[in-house]
């Protein structure tokens, strides 16, 4: 199966990946902070390549790139090597999905 952009947060925290759903504003990138203060890795902000490994049987995610960047509103871009300079991963099966939606 051929590789998916999707717009969501990817991190992971004891091994397991967690996809954060939600739609533009809804704390997605707040939610990874708070994950990322608490020892979780940083994978995506935003733009995250999905595919399915056979090997695995699991999905897995990616960023497109390798920049360790993530946007949050009212403060801009922030630079995750700079603020959390060990928790940053290249990749991670995706174990859990978190859609996040107004009340």
């Amino acid at each position: 199966m051929l590789p998916s952009i999707i717009h969501g947060n990817l991190i992971q925290t004891d091994r397991k990946g967690i996809l954060i759903l939600g739609k533009p504003g809804i704390g997605k990138s707040k939610m990874t902070l708070d994950f990322l203060d608490r020892g979780s890795f940083f994978i995506s902000d935003d733009v995250v390549l999905i595919a399915f490994d056979p090997l695995t049987q699991k999905w897995v995610g990616s960023r497109p790139e390798l920049q360790a960047r993530m946007h949050v509103r009212n403060l801009g871009f922030l630079d995750i090597n700079q603020r959390y300079p060990n928790q940053i991963l290249p990749s991670s099966p995706i174990d859990f999905v978190i859609e996040l939606k107004a009340p």
